[in-house]
């Protein structure tokens, strides 16, 4: 034991978990999780090499958008204590731009090579994440658009890429992506809640900051409870159970009228990822190595706890 933790203070250990952890492999469940269940919807299964390959696509996906994410809004992560590498000055900017650029091409790759129409679904994502940053755009910085994008990106479009790896396209996956829609547009507007006032310091006009705290909890709090209803109805019982489970937690923040709902979207986000573990059992164990070195990293390199 001794000797695994003088391994794991060298600085180039250090180093390459800061650059790993540059891709935010938390936030790369959300990705994962429509991704899967689209798959496993449309008749993709843990045997087909497919699987790991949709695993290793959402990471480079993820490594794009966060990380533009990351390099266009390096002040507002700071002012909002975000504790990541790149405002931390763990990653040097030149790293992260080339994390970016190459999980961009990577992803684009492994898109094609599971499919033409994931392909062009996946240059779609790679496209609106771009939009999402880039300061020339910078929809994330819009209320209403960054909304939509979030919705219909992080969500839906996500769901498509993993149901066209999985099985020929169908009219049904259109019908069934909107439930992802209404709760990733819901969950992203929670989150942004709690950087009210980062955000306004530093210029952005989301949502929570348009409307305010109040009026954006109601929306949110609507989106969440109408797509997981809607899960049910339109077979996607995984989503549907998450809300179950979770919107008590949104509703008991709105009702304290204290606290963030960062917790609640932690618990939103854990509970989507446990039920792809019922389809998929091997899952499981990518879902908790994630978390376990996400909570090693975190508390060893940062000096935080979480998650």
């Amino acid at each position: 034991m001794d000797l695994v933790r003088k391994w794991a203070k060298r600085p180039i250990v250090d180093t390459a978990l800061d650059h790993l952890f540059f891709f935010r492999p938390l936030l790369i469940l959300p990705i994962w999780a429509p991704l899967l269940l689209g798959y496993w919807a449309a008749g993709g299964r843990e045997s087909d090499l497919k699987y790991p390959m949709l695993l290793l696509f959402g990471l480079f996906l993820g490594g794009w958008v966060y990380g533009l994410n990351q390099i266009f809004d390096i002040e507002g992560d700071r002012i909002n204590r975000k504790n990541l590498p790149l405002p931390l000055g763990l990653v040097p900017l030149k790293s992260a731009w080339a994390i970016s650029i190459a999980s961009a091409g990577l992803a684009a790759v492994l898109g094609f090579s599971l499919g033409i129409f994931t392909g062009i679904f996946a240059l779609l994502g790679l496209a609106m994440g771009y939009f999402y940053s880039h300061p020339r755009f910078r929809y994330k910085d819009k209320a209403w658009p960054a909304v939509i994008l979030n919705g219909l990106g992080h969500g839906s479009l996500v769901y498509l890429i993993g149901w066209a790896a999985g099985g020929p396209l169908a009219w049904m996956m259109l019908v069934r992506m909107l439930p992802y829609a209404l709760a990733y547009a819901g969950v992203y507007i929670a989150t942004a809640i709690p950087d009210i006032e980062g955000d306004r310091a530093t210029g952005k006009n989301t949502l929570a900051v348009e409307l305010g705290g109040k009026r954006s909890i109601q929306i949110a709090l609507g989106l969440i409870g109408i797509g997981s209803i809607s899960g049910i109805l339109l077979s996607e019982p995984a989503l549907f159970l998450t809300g179950l489970f979770a919107l008590p937690f949104y509703i008991a923040v709105f009702i304290r009228k204290e606290g963030n709902f960062v917790r609640a979207n932690q618990i939103a986000v854990l509970l989507l990822n446990i039920w792809i573990c019922f389809y998929i059992f091997s899952y499981f164990i990518v879902l908790l190595a994630v978390i376990v070195l996400s909570r090693l990293y975190y508390t060893r390199r940062i000096g935080v706890n979480y998650p």
